[in-house]
């Protein structure tokens, strides 16, 4: 079966390069403190705004305080990615919990679960997001809390119509006339069917979460000062947008490249998966 995936999925040049830079950016996410050329909250005042020199030991120049952009892009890469994996896990749990509660229960249950789940769905997500990092305060464990309210909408719509497809199938017949109890069909029998739509769900959630970190770091509810993030550094460059355009194009060019790889891999799954779920 994953050999069968495979060969569809690399058949993909698209998804292929994609998922080539997510696997560069883990890397070095993971490998940041040994490939930064310095600390990211070092201040070298006296290279305040150096411009980009292959031949400097700034690679990627300064920013306005003095601080090593290339470092901070890698550290950058590290919070997002973690900070990434934490909303996918949550926001997964959660929904994957209620979805398949209310699919698999019905009635009065899944009413109560999906109503709750359309008022999320009907707030623009950002502002959901906002307000709730409002509420709460501004703290990277905050905004995770915040992004993962947000994302669990998705994940609960899509497990339960899974979940109500399954349910019907004869496999689920046959445990219920053995005398499994529900929570065995439930988790152990269905959930394992549901997968892979979870998986190409939470590869688009991964992609988003990224996008509402650095939404809300460039609006200041995110990452504070003097934590590197990608959305945090677009914000301290906005008044150098014109004279120092770099200082915006490189954190931009690294959410730009990761939000984009992470679509790709996920429509190519979903293909993927589609067509193989058809043939069954």
């Amino acid at each position: 079966m994953l050999l069968e995936f495979w060969r569809s999925f690399s058949q993909s040049k698209g998804a292929l390069i994609g998922l080539a830079i997510i696997m560069l950016f883990f890397i070095v996410a993971v490998g940041a403190g040994v490939i930064s050329p310095y600390d990211p909250s070092t201040v070298f005042s006296d290279a305040a705004l150096s411009p980009p020199d292959l031949t400097s030991k700034y690679l990627l120049g300064t920013d306005d305080l003095g601080r090593d952009i290339l470092s901070r892009l890698l550290y950058g890469a590290r919070v997002s990615l973690i900070l990434g994996l934490l909303i996918v896990f949550i926001s997964a749990l959660f929904g994957i919990v209620l979805g398949l509660t209310a699919g698999y229960l019905g009635g009065i249950t899944d009413m109560i679960i999906m109503r709750f789940t359309d008022i999320l769905m009907s707030l623009p997500s950002i502002l959901l997001a906002i307000v709730v990092v409002s509420v709460l305060g501004t703290s990277l464990f905050n905004t995770v809390i915040a992004i993962s309210i947000v994302s669990i909408p998705a994940f609960v719509r899509l497990v339960r119509a899974s979940v109500l497809a399954e349910k019907r199938k004869n496999y689920v017949i046959c445990a219920r006339c053995f005398g499994a109890s529900h929570f065995r069909i439930a988790f152990l029998n269905i959930l394992p069917n549901c997968i892979a739509p979870i998986t190409v769900q939470a590869t688009l959630a991964f992609s988003d979460g990224i996008l509402n970190i650095a939404a809300l770091g460039f609006l200041g509810l995110g990452a504070q000062p003097p934590t590197p993030e990608w959305g945090t550094m677009l914000a301290d460059a906005r008044d150098y947008i014109i004279s120092e355009p770099y200082l915006v194009m490189l954190p931009g060019l690294c959410i730009l490249a990761v939000v984009i790889s992470f679509n790709l891999v996920g429509d190519v799954m979903r293909d993927c998966l589609d067509a193989k779920l058809k043939k069954i």
